[in-house]
């Protein structure tokens, strides 16, 4: 009898109470601020998606493809603790609307009291639609409509901790794109000035962390706001040089327990500003081949007071490859 007690223990018992220390210290992870550990600015400002990265990096008001055109691009984004690969695809309705969708994988590593950890996933799934307005020869605009659908995995672990892969619930997003060339009677320079605002919803997440508990994320927005200049050095060859500023307000999240009840909205310390410059080469490979080169310089970060100020955002590179059939 004594060597059954044993093997019960040892078999059954024991994993059981390590199974749910782990939960618990992975739950007790998540909720704290992400601002709190190395490479937590970048996944709370980028998610699990490429909203934020379209909105405040690579958005540059060119317009849409024309009727019937078909855009396929590859995009690798690397930093020290947040890289990220996508595919995309945009095909134009007509010459005044264009639909797509993004595929995003995504390596992240977080790093808590000093020791590092990764996870490697698919993201949350993106589409869009965006509507080309041409206001006169040296002004347009353009209006993006983005939502992204919950694929990743928000719990997403390595170990006990939490590197999270996705957002965990439906986000929406509005982008207004302005492009403005200099006219001849001004200078015969080429140069095109460009601006956007983005505005994006992040809807309730509810996920589900163990049998028994969940965790709800209150709804919340986000601001950005992007201004460049871009430079024709040769057809084939242009220079960008663009500023951004993001604003993310504090979320609150609650703990739902099968049969206590919810917990009163707590505060997750999460508030952060930022702002980057990113200079950029846009060119042409061949006739319907191009790409472009991105290097993100972190400029601005402002968080809560409760976070430690040390943990900066890194510099990031971004390599992009469009092709037009």
């Amino acid at each position: 009898m004594k060597h059954i007690k044993h093997v019960i223990i040892y078999t059954i018992v024991l994993p059981c109470i390590i199974v749910c220390a782990s939960s618990q210290s992975a739950r007790a992870q998540y909720l704290q601020s992400p601002l709190s550990y190395e490479g937590g600015s970048d996944a709370r400002i980028y998610s699990s998606d490429t909203i934020m990265l379209e909105n405040t990096i690579i958005d540059d008001a060119s317009g849409i493809q024309p009727m019937g055109g078909l855009n396929i691009d590859t995009t690798y984004m690397y930093s020290p603790y947040f890289m990220i690969l996508f595919l995309g695809m945009e095909y134009s309705l007509a010459d005044f609307c264009q639909i797509g969708f993004t595929l995003p994988y995504i390596f992240r590593t977080l790093t808590y009291s000093g020791s590092d950890y990764h996870k490697r996933g698919y993201g949350d799934t993106m589409m869009d639609v965006s509507f080309f307005f041409n206001i006169m020869k040296i002004l347009d605009s353009t209006t993006s409509i983005k939502m992204t659908f919950p694929t990743g995995d928000p719990m997403a672990q390595d170990g006990s901790y939490v590197v999270p892969t996705g957002y965990g619930a439906f986000t929406y997003s509005l982008l207004e794109s302005v492009s403005y060339k200099l006219p001849d009677s001004v200078t015969r320079l080429p140069f095109r000035f460009f601006a956007n605002f983005g505005f994006t919803y992040y809807s309730e997440a509810v996920i589900e962390s163990s049998s028994t508990t969940r965790l709800i994320i209150e709804d919340g927005i986000s601001f950005s706001f992007l201004l460049g200049a871009e430079y024709t050095i040769f057809d084939y060859l242009k220079a960008q040089l663009k500023f951004n500023l993001l604003h993310m307000p504090g979320s609150n999240y609650k703990i739902s327990t099968t049969g206590i009840g919810s917990t009163d909205w707590i505060e997750r310390n999460d508030k952060i500003t930022a702002s980057d410059m990113i200079l950029a080469i846009k060119f042409n490979i061949r006739e319907y081949v191009s790409g472009y080169i991105s290097f993100v310089l972190p400029m601005m970060e402002v968080k809560e007071d409760a976070v430690p100020d040390d943990l900066k955002r890194k510099w990031k590179i971004l390599m992009g490859f469009n092709k037009t059939f």
